[in-house]
């Protein structure tokens, strides 16, 4: 009797401490993305070459001037006698101007020409507007008269390659970020009056852009924090993570070393 007490106790114990570690597991869940789908289709990337006297460009619309190898970057001034608004970027190479005529020229677009390759980066706004900046890039290369967009790295693509490598627990207020299922940050979150997380609490897409200051270009991402109440993510309190963004020749996507940014 006494035995059988005993093995009835150390299964109690074992089953009650089961319990516990069952409760005290923490629950990794994926992050979620706020795009549905691509931001832009081919036509919308369509190039017009014009003669230099119909594109107009202004000092202060210049974006990146590279006078040692003649490659320049603005916003279009003056079209056809029309002042275009939001919309207009002008590639010029050698004196010969392409216009891109549906990128967005608005929210400080960048452009880096890498004299190596013959290569020129464009980072241009994809979507905006409050508490949302969305950029995408461009890879143009050089005709022998005339720029075009040799690939392009839409944002729905870049949030879904975002997504497969990181997630996310949350405990109380503090919120704990994984890459590749290692934990890199845990931030606190001070916004006290939405009604706590939603079940599906962290979300990215809407903080998307470009450091275009180096040979290769990299994407910075910052999530967003969903509350039971309210319609809009929060980015109080949240982290950003960077990554080297590559575009093969065949325009394929992929991104090396997605890290906490410092």
């Amino acid at each position: 009797m006494k035995m059988k007490n005993k093995v009835i106790s150390i299964f109690s114990m074992a089953l009650c401490l089961g319990i516990a570690a069952c409760q005290d597991a923490t629950e990794i869940r994926p992050v979620c993305g706020t795009l549905d789908s691509p931001l832009s289709t081919p036509s919308e990337l369509d190039t017009y070459i014009f003669p230099q006297s119909e594109v107009q460009m202004y000092p202060d619309h210049a974006i990146m001037k590279d006078t040692m190898n003649a490659v320049s970057v603005w916003r279009i001034g003056d079209w056809k006698g029309e002042t275009a608004e939001e919309y207009g970027i002008v590639v010029v190479k050698n004196g010969l101007p392409t216009v891109l005529p549906n990128i967005r020229n608005t929210r400080q677009p960048n452009a880096f020409y890498d004299s190596a390759t013959g290569d020129l980066w464009l980072s241009a706004s994809a979507m905006e507007g409050t508490g949302v900046h969305v950029e995408q890039l461009l890879l143009i290369r050089f005709a022998e008269d005339s720029a075009f967009v040799a690939a392009t790295a839409d944002p729905y693509d870049l949030q879904e390659l975002c997504c497969q490598q990181m997630t996310y627990s949350t405990a109380g207020e503090q919120i704990t970020f994984y890459l590749k299922q290692e934990p890199v940050t845990t931030v606190t979150n001070s916004v006290t009056d939405m009604g706590g997380f939603d079940d599906e609490a962290i979300w990215i897409g809407e903080q998307l852009s470009y450091d275009l200051n180096d040979k290769q270009p990299r994407v910075s991402i910052t999530p967003g924090l969903k509350f039971v109440t309210g319609l809009v993510l929060t980015y109080d309190d949240m982290p950003t993570f960077t990554a080297d963004v590559v575009m093969s020749e065949a325009g394929e996507l992929t991104i090396n070393d997605l890290l906490l940014k410092e």
